[in-house]
């Protein structure tokens, strides 16, 4: 290669040459021509957030001025007319100015919809909601706008599905999105499907509304659907699930409702019942009071407490302490039974320091027809472990009945401590 091409070819390591004093003033100049536009970008933006923070529309605006690209300011400026001014119209321009900014902030579209609502322009409201629905299809306050627009619009199913959005995703709007699924349609198969999510929490919510507006055939629906999800179960929700079917007399259905929550949790499994139809009858397992296992009224005249050291058999018995006042036990078992069917009731009492005109006892008594089979002798004094048993045939429309500890009569004084163990009813 010669001596001119050599010279022709820039080499790897060549740099601008800055001997000149022509050059050097042009670099000079280049950089401060660089650091006075950086400085002037980084001071408009500081002076636009410094005015944008001020609680007033013309400094918003300036703030949109020094910066026309920032979707926020504008999204601010509708802010102040919408809630400061309360000039909701003048507000539709800003937020429109906010989207086309970022249309990627469902915030904004949720703040254009709000003015178009506000102003009547249902058409628009709609189509920023959809847009608002489509960037952000998870937070449960845009879903929970576009649900009632599109409900308004008798749109239901797609309501009920942004209705869904709101039950799976906030627990505090979740019972309210339900109550307005529920009023909208009436239809408890359409609510499931579209608006409760396969939650057995929401299935118990819909429940629980069921219940407070007296619909027991619907009630039924839902539990039964909440039991295919083969879920864990609230038990006290579905308890008092129980109690309302009781309370319908619809023993069947108590009955499903006790074997699909004993199905969900094999913590439960104990409360089974077998051969013998008594749960729980020797107080081995915490006592839930509800369903088919033993109940009670707490009060301040009588206290009970299971005791670990005075048993007739097992580890534990259920130890009953009288004060002295009027009272009543308020223990008892409800038992589902058959009609015309014998039965052998059996159950064990120790007494210590009964004192009163007469003491506590055993009764099993029909509880739908009100007719009593069995009141075993009472109490009275103290005693070892007594035996008490008795035989009976249930009536033929006989479902449910009371296993309970009263007194007869009940409104007499009695001091003093029972215990009940080994408490059983079986067929004969």
């Amino acid at each position: 290669m010669n001596s001119s091409e050599s010279r022709g070819t820039s080499s790897p390591n060549s740099h601008v040459d800055l001997s000149s004093p022509a050059r050097k003033a042009a670099f000079l100049v280049l950089c401060l021509l660089l650091i006075g536009g950086y400085t002037y970008r980084v001071l408009r933006s500081y002076l636009a957030s410094h005015y944008a923070a001020k609680l007033d529309v013309e400094s918003l605006e300036l703030a949109m001025r020094m910066e026309p690209g920032n979707a926020q300011y504008a999204d601010r400026v509708g802010r102040f007319l919408s809630y400061a001014r309360q000039d909701v119209p003048a507000s539709v321009a800003p937020y429109q100015q906010a989207v086309r900014l970022n249309p990627h902030e469902a915030q904004y579209w949720l703040d254009l919809a709000n003015a178009y609502q506000f102003t009547g322009n249902v058409q628009e409201q709609g189509r920023a909601l959809a847009n608002a629905v489509y960037v952000d299809p998870r937070t449960p306050a845009i879903a929970w706008q576009a649900g009632n627009y599109l409900l308004l619009q008798g749109q239901i199913q797609q309501a009920l599905r942004q209705f869904r959005v709101v039950v799976e995703s906030d627990p505090t709007q979740a019972d309210t999105a339900i109550s307005l699924g529920w009023r909208a349609t009436h239809d408890v198969n359409a609510l499931m499907t579209d608006a409760l999510p396969h939650e057995s929490d929401a299935y118990l919510r819909f429940l629980q509304l069921l219940q407070a507006s007296d619909q027991p055939k619907e009630a039924r629906i839902v539990w039964h659907n909440l039991a295919e999800l083969h879920q864990p179960i609230d038990p006290k929700r579905a308890l008092r699930y129980f109690d309302y079917a009781l309370s319908h007399g619809d023993v069947d259905e108590a009955r499903t409702v006790w074997n699909d929550l004993l199905r969900s949790d094999h913590r439960l499994l104990p409360y089974s019942a077998s051969d013998d139809l008594v749960v729980n009858g020797g107080f081995e397992e915490v006592i839930l009071n509800g369903g088919f296992d033993w109940r009670y009224h707490p009060t301040s005249t009588v206290t009970l407490s299971v005791d670990d050291s005075t048993v007739h058999s097992g580890l534990r018995s259920l130890a009953i302490d009288f004060n002295g006042r009027y009272q009543d036990a308020g223990v008892f078992q409800l038992v589902p039974v058959q009609g015309n069917t014998e039965y052998v009731f059996s159950a064990y009492m120790k007494a210590e320091g009964l004192d009163g005109a007469n003491g506590p006892r055993f009764t099993v008594g029909d509880v739908l027809n009100k007719k009593s089979y069995v009141m075993t002798d009472d109490l009275v004094g103290s005693s070892s472990w007594r035996h008490m048993t008795a035989t009976f045939k249930t009536d033929e429309n006989t479902r449910l009945l009371v296993l309970a500890v009263v007194q007869v009569p009940a409104d007499t004084r009695l001091k003093g401590r029972v215990w009940l163990d080994d408490v059983s009813l079986k067929k004969k």
